[in-house]
């Protein structure tokens, strides 16, 4: 008996959500890509546009495209991809919507966990790190894979758990490397002082 692909919603269509959703469908799930406004409607009508700086390739996928999760949505997966200061504006939607059993952050916070825990739940938050830069320009995104960086994650307990592994496998058959931290939210913080040291 053949597998359903895995439904999985990815949050944000800037570079790293673009080049997650993307590569995710390509390796076979069912992707669906919220955005929001004119770039909802241009996403729709021409496509996203990918450029591999590291290889020149271009490609142009079709995602389905929505612009608000309901409580009704259901998903095996969000994929969290917006920057710290949109959290909160997204929060009240993943609360209202007990349909996603899986909530991945992918967020450079030094300001911890707790707000996530408090309105989400930690059975549902997955912390994490992507392993992507690049720039967009409207629906044309141009990105490379840090080799240094692979895509981070970890659980708020800091258990190895089966469902860090299926993600581990989830990401790496979509051609991301992986890791898995057994203290995620330190691994955050001490980025994010990194970060700030070196910019």
């Amino acid at each position: 008996m053949s597998q359903e692909p895995l439904r999985i919603l990815v949050i944000g269509a800037g570079v790293i959500g673009s080049v997650y959703a993307t590569r995710l469908q390509v390796a076979g799930s069912n992707v669906t890509l919220l955005a929001r406004g004119q770039h909802a409607t241009d996403l729709r009508g021409s496509g996203l546009v990918l450029e591999d700086a590291s290889t020149g390739q271009v490609s142009t996928s079709h995602l389905q495209v929505i612009e608000r999760l309901v409580p009704e949505d259901h998903y095996d997966l969000a994929l969290v991809c917006v920057r710290l200061d949109q959290v909160a504006a997204i929060i009240p939607d993943l609360a209202a919507n007990q349909q996603i059993p899986t909530l991945v952050f992918f967020l450079n916070n030094p300001t911890g966990t707790e707000l996530l825990v408090e309105q989400l739940g930690p059975q549902r938050v997955v912390l994490g790190f992507p392993g992507v830069g690049g720039t967009r320009e409207g629906t044309r995104v141009r990105y490379v894979l840090i080799r240094q960086q692979p895509t981070t994650l970890g659980e708020i307990d800091g258990q190895m758990t089966a469902r860090l592994r299926r993600l581990s496998a989830m990401f790496e058959q979509a051609g991301f490397s992986t890791a898995i931290s057994r203290s995620m939210d330190n691994w955050l913080k001490t980025h994010a002082v990194f970060v700030s040291c070196i910019s």
